[in-house]
């Protein structure tokens, strides 16, 4: 009762702390704030909008007990893996259209605000794919490390998720376009848009919940090390141009390379060719 009680009002609690932080957050920029959240009745509405964003993507799926998260791969079609890059843009177009239309220089100063510019675009290409290969790096030593400490204490990691088996065995096309649609729309609202909010951790924790249906510790602490590893690259460039990079370089490795052959080794999936 008291478990189920605590599922229900969880999902609530979140959604309230993280736009209360975000709230506290456009109060502090005073005279910086963006020209149309200066505006009381934009604010309202994209305060809400937050709120209703984080509450139905980010937090009510955690609500639901891990028994009954069952996934049917046969019933998840390739458009599915698009849903949440797909939420995530409507809510920054909203947020953006709220925040700067109507104002000169409206897109420019929505791009700055998700820290799109940058003065040497093709330079911080360049580095992200220096930190992609790095990340890599990190996830694989994290990931072998956490297998041997189980593995010490008898515990099998078991087999990869469903959904990973799923992804790896799509075409592809579709690969690739879930590799940049992760890199470009989950960095723009992680690290662009909470991030500089509620700080690298709390951004973080949002990130791998995020991810909570892979289910797998390794994998689920491989998250955990990109998301610091994009979260402390953005801090220092002062844009996500590099983390995107980085985030969708490893994806695209996983996917297109790593996760296929380990899968197709162990007989547990079928590729499309193209």
């Amino acid at each position: 009762m008291i478990l189920s009680l605590f599922r229900m009002l969880a999902p609530f609690v979140l959604t309230v702390g993280v736009v209360v932080l975000v709230e506290a957050h456009l109060r502090r920029l005073a005279y910086a704030l963006p020209p149309g959240l200066a505006v009381p009745g934009r604010r309202a509405v994209a305060v809400a909008l937050l709120a209703m964003f984080l509450y139905a993507v980010q937090f009510a799926p955690l609500a639901v007990p891990a028994e009954e998260m069952v996934f049917d791969a046969e019933r998840v079609g390739a458009v599915s893996l698009f849903l949440l890059p797909s939420l995530i843009g409507v809510f920054l177009i909203v947020w953006g259209l709220l925040a700067w239309a109507g104002f000169d220089g409206g897109w420019r100063g929505a791009l700055r605000e998700l820290r799109l510019l940058a003065r040497r675009p093709l330079a911080e290409i360049g580095y992200g794919f220096l930190w992609g290969v790095v990340g890599w790096g990190a996830v694989l030593a994290s990931s072998l490390a956490l297998y041997s400490i189980l593995g010490e204490f008898g515990v099998e990691p078991g087999g990869p998720p469903d959904l990973v088996v799923m992804l790896a065995g799509q075409s592809v096309a579709v690969r690739l376009a879930v590799s940049l649609c992760a890199g470009v729309f989950e960095e723009a609202f992680f690290r662009g848009f909470l991030q500089p909010r509620v700080g690298i951790v709390l951004s973080t924790a949002l990130f791998v919940a995020a991810h909570a249906a892979y289910g797998s510790p390794p994998l689920l602490l491989g998250v955990t090390v990109l998301s610091l590893i994009y979260g402390f690259l953005a801090r220092r460039r002062r844009t996500i141009l590099a983390s995107i990079t980085a985030h969708a370089l490893f994806d695209g490795i996983q996917l297109l390379v790593v996760l296929p052959a380990a899968l197709k080794a162990a007989d547990l999936v079928a590729f499309s060719g193209g």
